[in-house]
């Protein structure tokens, strides 16, 4: 992989990110996801492909500690996205008819509030990761044109 390549799944993880966050939160205000936006799990979607499909080398270019922290917020970040995903769809909250006409099932105040309170972990959580992928194109961008 060479080192545009590299920036530019870097970045592109640290965009997606962010966007799926905003997915997050309108499902958080009782919008519904569509399919290509249900969450799947951290080793499945597009950055964690990335992340795991060559993981030596990328563990060589990010460094051990680094490749860790975000290993580790890209693992909270999908388990905060769950959480609110689980109060729409979890096991038994949508029949068939709803699932034929895409409603999203309504939810007690109570679950409406922790919700919200999951919106704003997987914000948190989304920040960090964010600002470590920005460090990290900062670094690569600094690497010689063969680092990678």
């Amino acid at each position: 992989m060479s080192k545009e390549e590299m920036l530019e799944k870097v970045s592109a993880a640290r965009k997606t990110h962010s966007a799926n966050m905003q997915k997050a939160l309108l499902l958080a205000k009782g919008i519904p996801l569509k399919g290509e936006q249900v969450p799947v799990s951290y080793k499945e979607c597009a950055f964690g492909k990335w992340l795991y499909g060559d993981e030596e080398r990328i563990r060589s270019v990010l460094g051990r500690v680094d490749f860790d922290e975000i290993e580790q917020l890209h693992q909270a970040w999908h388990e905060e996205y769950m959480k609110i995903f689980d109060l729409y769809y979890g096991e038994g909250k949508r029949g068939f008819f709803g699932k034929l006409i895409g409603t999203i099932p309504k939810l007690s105040e109570m679950d409406k509030e922790r919700a919200n309170a999951y919106s704003v972990d997987l914000k948190d959580v989304t920040w960090t990761l964010v600002k470590k992928l920005e460090g990290v194109e900062k670094r690569i961008k600094s690497m010689p044109s063969d680092c990678c």
